[in-house]
């Protein structure tokens, strides 16, 4: 068997994934000791808000996003390299959430809601998707979730989404429905979501807020 033909244990980054490790594994060195992880454990959102804001200075919810929407238009690769260094040190924030609705919006969305979204974000909006319902099933092709339309022209949501993640400080909530029949993406801003429809669930990994999002009567925008 050759080399080309064995599967490569190695992993390489280039030079500017090398620096931003470097940068990203001090950075979560520094912002996350143990210590502060216990505390954080007992919080209602899980994660300390003056270290997203200083992600935020450093542009990383906007990594993937393109430069011309405020981003630095760079891949998931790139936010790999961050990903890893928050978990190896428990760094809790709407991160990958946000990255996850990101990349939802890049596929689906129009450029028009790219450009609602994708600049706030970058800004530093928090974003989450909501995919799973009560059977746990990860299918991506038929949902219990379902968006309808009323004769008012704006669509009316119903169903239940649960362990969404960060639900509770998104502003904006990327939610998996049937719609005619066909799998869609609903998109929920917070300011839609009525009080009492975000309700936190409880999960083995402390360190991580989800949330049980309920749907029925939602409305928005078609």
């Amino acid at each position: 068997m050759s080399n080309t033909e064995v599967l490569s244990r190695q992993i390489a980054f280039t030079d500017e994934q090398a620096m931003l490790l470097d940068a990203a594994m001090t950075f979560c060195r520094e912002q996350s000791p143990i210590a502060r992880v216990r505390e954080l454990m007992s919080t209602d959102t899980g994660f300390d808000a003056v270290v997203w804001q200083r992600m935020i200075e450093l542009g990383w919810p906007g990594l993937c996003i393109d430069e011309a929407q405020g981003g630095a238009g760079l891949t998931l690769a790139e936010a790999a390299v961050l990903t890893e260094c928050m978990g190896r040190h428990l760094l809790s924030t709407p991160f990958v959430s946000t990255q996850l609705a990101v990349a939802a919006l890049q596929a689906g969305a129009d450029q028009t809601l790219q450009g609602l979204w994708l600049s706030r974000i970058a800004a530093g909006l928090p974003a989450t998707v909501a995919l799973l319902e009560d059977d746990g099933d990860w299918r991506l092709t038929a949902f219990e979730a379902s968006a309808r339309a009323s004769e008012a022209g704006s669509l009316t949501l119903s169903g239940t989404k649960t362990l969404v993640p960060d639900a509770a400080v998104a502003g904006v909530v990327l939610v998996a429905v049937s719609y005619e029949g066909m799998p869609a993406i609903a998109v929920l801003p917070a300011a839609s979501i009525p009080a009492g429809h975000i309700q936190r669930e409880t999960v083995l990994d402390e360190t991580r807020r989800c949330y049980r999002l309920e749907l029925d009567g939602i409305q928005i925008p078609r």
